[in-house]
């Protein structure tokens, strides 16, 4: 096979050689304390914004929008927030939220199924459809398996406009999408589409960057729109 087009790689790029951004023990470990402090000590009700319709930016990280409630796993941070970590609301999407039902008007979830088993990604996708009002949209994004088996196959690179990372050879491409990064389940729009319907939406569609039925959701990252599958999905009613 040749090797993928060589470019300089970001200084945060993960080696696939360490365990660092792989889910093993310690991963685990860390993860289910810090679930258990949240969940005994600092679990409430999500913040009101103010304003006309609630939304709801599901595993937020560093990528805060106004007039959303920006959620994300739990923050065991003591002290002062001083660099802005912690987010709005604290959760475990994993376990029953702390919420109302029929509550949010839209739920933008970009690059967080991917984080969870395929177990753990129905449980937190049904809770969601809990917690949406009927009607509601959920707009939810992953890394396309379909985009990096393609390339992995045919080592066509013309799909992968300024991306942001580089592989030295093909099968990195394969090791960044199922191993790294905390990753821990691979999605297409089938097993996506199956998933949500299992977990109860209907009126699964396929979208593009920058395109959906509603406006208020579409928040896509244009870093990681390369790699990304975009669905929305509908709470019936």
């Amino acid at each position: 096979m040749e090797p993928a087009r060589q470019t300089e790689r970001k200084p945060d790029y993960p080696d696939i050689y360490a365990n660092a951004e792989r889910p093993n023990l310690r991963w685990h470990l860390k993860s289910a304390w810090r679930a258990f402090i949240g969940e005994t000590f600092l679990k409430k009700y999500p913040p009101e914004t103010g304003t006309a319709r609630r939304l709801l930016n599901l595993g937020s990280g560093p990528r805060r929008f106004a007039g959303f409630v920006n959620a994300d796993f739990y923050s065991t941070r003591i002290g002062r927030d001083r660099k802005g970590r912690r987010p709005d609301w604290m959760i475990d999407i994993r376990r029953p939220l702390k919420c109302r039902s029929d509550y949010w008007d839209g739920v933008f979830a970009e690059h967080i199924i991917e984080h969870l088993t395929p177990a753990d990604a129905l449980a937190g996708l049904a809770e969601i459809l809990r917690t949406l009002k009927p009607g509601a949209r959920l707009r939810v994004t992953v890394p396309s398996l379909k985009i990096f088996a393609e390339y992995y196959v045919s080592g066509d690179d013309s799909r992968l406009d300024n991306p942001t990372r580089a592989w030295k050879h093909r099968g990195e491409a394969i090791a960044d999408l199922v191993h790294l990064w905390g990753h821990q389940s691979v999605w297409d729009f089938d097993t996506l589409s199956d998933l949500l319907q299992k977990a109860g939406y209907s009126g699964i569609t396929e979208c593009r960057f920058g395109e959906g039925m509603d406006a208020d959701l579409i928040e896509d990252d244009p870093e990681k729109a390369w790699e990304t599958l975009y669905v929305e999905a509908v709470k019936p009613g």
